[in-house]
């Protein structure tokens, strides 16, 4: 397997780690998956709780304003989540396929580096 990619994507988060788990948390689907490479790359727990706690309280903030904005009127807002949870469902899976396409199906996929 080709380590330059991991490698990347380590530094990546070495630099941007707050900033990823903070707004991740904002995001439906990376909400759970942002908990991942902050474990791997050993965040210290201090800092993973803080940006989590300030994420999620973003994100549901913006819902229970939401909410009290709409009122009785809630019901009608429900189309347009379920139209956007789709979309974002529909992102996710295309971007999970185009990975895996890439991986698959790259030249030299068979070719090893290096010995046993």
């Amino acid at each position: 397997m080709d380590q330059q990619p991991v490698e990347r994507t380590e530094a990546w988060f070495v630099r941007h780690g707050a900033k990823a788990v903070f707004f991740g948390r904002t995001v439906p689907i990376f909400r759970s998956l942002i908990s991942v490479p902050a474990g791997v790359e050993r965040m210290p727990l201090p800092a993973f709780l803080v940006f989590t706690t300030l994420g999620s309280a973003v994100w549901n903030t913006a819902f229970v304003l939401a909410g009290y904005a709409l009122g009785d009127n809630w019901e009608e807002v429900t189309g347009y989540v379920s139209v956007y949870s789709k979309a974002v469902l529909l992102v996710a899976a295309a971007a999970v396929l185009a990975f895996v396409g890439v991986r698959l199906f790259r030249p030299g996929r068979g070719a090893r580096r290096g010995t046993r």
